[in-house]
């Protein structure tokens, strides 16, 4: 049995995209994961059992994006890391408000390309999924195998989802495109 713990969508004092704004959704996946990342950097890797994910939210006004970290409450070490970032982060990292500060309306991807050392053009693949959901190879197939639905991935853009094990072709609710695949299809199962 796993938990969870809702851990925003920014640090504190950040601002952060705001539901009902223009591109929200690609600014808000960007910010969820760069965030992830940051969390990393200032906690460290999650341990076992452990893992952040971007979760989409129904609210009255639309589907809003936060992350959260999905804990084992019967591990202490996976409980202790959860409730430890929970705590988050006050701002962003000085190498991020850097880059806020000069970088543009792209400042995002550009933050997250630190962390995800991506080059423009490379398509997004189960290495990039295994790094945003924080989970071992095993660990992602399992989850596959057992919850009938599976990780996701862009190849595109790197938006992440959960869909059918079997998805090849899925739609990508944020750059429009069929280029969604699974971990499954990804990692060659199916």
């Amino acid at each position: 049995m796993k938990d969870t713990l809702f851990l925003d969508s920014a640090p504190a004092m950040a601002d952060c995209a705001q539901l009902g704004e223009t591109g929200y959704y690609r600014k808000a996946e960007l910010e969820c994961k760069l965030y992830i990342e940051c969390l990393k950097e200032e906690y460290g890797e999650p341990p076992a059992g452990t893992r952040f994910r971007v979760k989409r939210n129904p609210h009255d006004f639309g589907t809003y994006l936060s992350v959260e970290v999905e804990f084992d409450p019967d591990s202490d070490i996976s409980a202790d890391y959860a409730y430890m970032v929970d705590e988050g982060l006050e701002d962003w990292p000085r190498k991020v408000r850097e880059i806020k500060a000069t970088g543009g309306y792209n400042w995002l991807e550009k933050a997250l390309a630190l962390y995800l050392d991506k080059k423009n053009g490379k398509k997004y693949g189960l290495e990039d999924l295994l790094k945003i959901t924080g989970l071992t190879y095993d660990a992602l197939m399992s989850d596959c195998l057992s919850d009938g639905v599976c990780e996701a991935i862009c190849t595109e853009c790197g938006y992440t989802t959960q869909m059918e094990p079997d998805q090849d072709r899925g739609y990508c609710e944020l750059c429009g495109k069929n280029t969604v695949q699974s971990a499954m299809v990804l990692g060659g199962i199916i």
